[in-house]
């Protein structure tokens, strides 16, 4: 699981990039990858996640649409889990 806080503006894009490695530093980039957002009001937003194929990058991407404090986490499964 990937997680933290930032501040945010109105507008900006914030985009979070997350390397999965298997326990002996192996890429996966076949796991499922989902990200939530908790908005300053303390409601929650999906990420968009992109992942190109044969790569061990996913990226979580959300457009900011109140300012303010924003926690993120972004977890795995399948292949993904226990990375």
């Amino acid at each position: 699981m990937e997680s933290g806080q930032r501040e945010l503006w109105i507008q900006s894009v914030f985009v979070v990039e997350w390397d999965l490695l298997d326990t002996d530093g192996q890429p996966i980039d076949t796991a499922v990858v989902v990200g939530t957002i908790r908005l300053p009001n303390g409601t929650t937003a999906d990420m968009v996640i992109d992942h190109e194929a044969g790569s061990s990058t996913y990226r979580g991407a959300y457009q900011v649409v109140m300012a303010g404090s924003h926690v993120y986490k972004m977890t795995a499964s399948g292949d993904g889990v226990g990375a």
